[in-house]
């Protein structure tokens, strides 16, 4: 071979070798991931409660960040691909998050509350089996609700003839009329009843009215009491009005009486 075929080739081999050499300068640098670690070590998980978990790899710059994250208890907290931990159920599990690279570990112990158990109604009573009403008056009922730790307590009244008696949202009865009615309780749980009998008296009607005078003298600006009164005396409603058939001469100055006798000044 020639002086110039040989320097060629050694030309090109030293050409073939600094180019290795220098891809092996450009290739890219892997950080294995040394450890992983957990924003939060335990966490206690409210009934249908969540909770974001976060992984950081050590190094900070490893070059795979792969994570898979797993729960011990499916039955009692779930998972997500992102660190989520949801609430499935009362009890206890450990969420692991596990890198790709190297297999690195770190745990978060949950605790998780219990779901309420709803106590169901079983009955419900009254404090009165039976009420007897007079005209105008009123009868408070209380409702009980068993077993007492029942969830649900909340009832609901109403009454059989509104024209007799009417009951209000917290048991107050009312009357409103003779007759007879029955109040009924009912559970929105289970829709247990309990009734209470109520006699109401019929109403007393005015039959009269009277005064205490019969004519009255007045001087100039003077005045007089009248006294106005109801028969019978067990009226149910007494209520009376007063009036002038001449306000130039007398004027009549009263409020309306609902009990006694009824009074009204002249001037």
């Amino acid at each position: 071979m020639s002086r110039l075929g040989t320097s060629a080739l050694a030309a090109m081999a030293l050409a073939l070798l600094w180019g290795c050499n220098m891809s092996l300068f450009n290739a890219p640098i892997s950080y294995a991931v040394t450890g992983v670690r957990l924003n939060k070590t335990s966490i206690s998980l409210a009934v249908g409660g969540s909770s974001q978990l976060v992984a950081t790899l050590i190094p900070s710059n490893a070059s795979n960040k792969a994570v898979v994250w797993s729960s011990s208890n499916s039955a009692v907290a779930a998972v997500s691909g992102t660190g989520l931990v949801t609430w499935i159920g009362g009890g206890s599990a450990t969420i692991k998050v596990a890198t790709v690279d190297g297999g690195k570990e770190a745990t978060c112990a949950v605790t998780a509350a219990s779901a309420q158990v709803s106590i169901a109604v079983s009955s419900v009573s009254l404090n009165k089996a039976s009420i007897s009403l007079a005209a105008g008056g009123s009868s408070q009922l209380t409702a009980t609700v068993y077993p007492v730790d029942a969830t649900n307590k909340t009832v609901t009244w109403s009454s059989s003839n509104a024209a007799v008696a009417t009951v209000s949202n917290d048991g107050l009865v009312s009357w409103v009329g003779g007759g007879a009615a029955t109040i009924t309780v009912t559970t929105v749980d289970g829709a247990k009843v309990e009734t209470c009998a109520i006699n109401a008296d019929s109403a007393v009607a005015v039959s009269g009215v009277t005064l205490d005078k019969a004519s009255i003298s007045l001087a100039a600006g003077g005045s007089s009491q009248l006294i106005a009164t109801v028969y019978p005396a067990d009226a149910t409603n007494k209520t009376v009005t007063w009036s002038s058939s001449n306000a130039a001469v007398a004027g009549s100055r009263a409020a309306a009486w609902s009990h006694g006798p009824a009074q009204a000044p002249l001037r």
